[in-house]
């Protein structure tokens, strides 16, 4: 199971009405040329956006660190934000249409 499949049943389970994660994965290379010399580093990033919805009450929080418990309190700080906002009245549902995109 991912983080992402994680953050979601977590949400669900905390009284979510919707929850959906993205997730991002991004890996750089920085190259540095000082003279003769040069510096190569990779460098890999990794994000997790949680957003939730409590009937119309919408809250989203993020984090790039992943762990079981970053997610889990990730989780939390979005039902957090959702149980301080106000409710939405033109709040429909999230986007039933999912995919995948990636970059080459």
């Amino acid at each position: 199971m991912t983080y992402a499949e994680d953050a979601v049943k977590i949400a669900l389970r905390k009284g979510a009405t919707e929850a959906e994660v993205y997730m991002q994965n991004q890996t750089s290379l920085q190259v540095q040329f000082m003279g003769e010399d040069k510096d190569i580093k990779t460098v890999n990033s990794v994000g997790l956006g949680v957003r939730v919805a409590l009937g119309k009450q919408l809250g989203l929080y993020s984090t790039s660190i992943l762990s079981d418990n970053d997610v889990r309190k990730a989780v939390e700080m979005a039902i957090g934000i959702a149980k301080a906002a106000p409710e939405d009245e033109d709040w429909n549902h999230f986007n039933n249409r999912f995919g995948e995109t990636s970059t080459s």
